[in-house]
């Protein structure tokens, strides 16, 4: 019985190193996960990273524009595409799964609309940068997501695929919610993009 109750509590012991540890990791990987977005997604982090950068700036007055988001090519529910222009202008044009005719409707948005696109743009830091190459993962099903902006001054694309990211992908989701609450005045296809997800091992050539 001795023995019997030993070995109960050298088992015990182990189950509870156990999961102490998996507890652990798995608050390691949150506070890291976190600690990332805080660096990289603050207004001090975002602002280092735009320092010098050849950007344009949207909320500028009398700043002429168009934005263009797009999401394809994933598993969903279809393609969609919505441009807007600084004059408040948009148009809206999806593909269902299965069909061979492209959706196309204009709309037109309010000033205060396009004032938080815009603010949110420039505020995320979101032309700042440039996408770079997922390294030793993939991520399957995802599709793509292009927000491109063009000025007189060029053409500024950041994208989010398979095997691309961005460095503040935050700025990227911070900029498709304010689209994305234009759903009411726009159409509901807007919040097309992929049913699901997963990341798995893999490595990527430069696309």
């Amino acid at each position: 019985m001795r023995i019997v109750r030993i070995l109960g509590v050298v088992v015990g012991v182990l189950v509870l190193a156990t999961v102490g540890r998996v507890l652990w990791v798995r608050y390691s990987y949150d506070l890291s996960r976190d600690l990332h977005k805080e660096v990289i997604s603050s207004s001090a982090g975002r602002w280092l990273r735009c320092r010098g950068a050849t950007r344009p700036i949207l909320s500028a007055a009398n700043s002429s524009w168009r934005l263009r988001y797009e999401w394809a090519d994933g598993i969903g529910p279809g393609s969609v595409s919505v441009e807007i222009d600084s004059t408040g202008a948009a148009t809206v044009s999806s593909t269902a799964n299965g069909q061979t005719i492209t959706q196309v409707t204009r709309h037109h948005l309010t000033e205060q609309d396009v004032r938080e696109l815009a603010q949110s743009v420039d505020r995320s830091g979101l032309l700042c940068q440039a996408p770079i190459l997922r390294v030793g993962y993939r991520v399957f099903d995802i599709g793509r997501s292009t927000i491109e902006v063009v000025t007189g001054k060029g053409i500024t694309r950041e994208y989010i695929d398979e095997c691309n990211t961005l460095p503040d992908v935050y700025a990227f989701g911070e900029v498709s919610k304010v689209i994305s609450s234009f759903k009411p005045r726009l159409r509901p296809e807007i919040d097309w993009g992929p049913y699901g997800a997963a990341s798995g091992s893999g490595s990527c050539s430069k696309q």
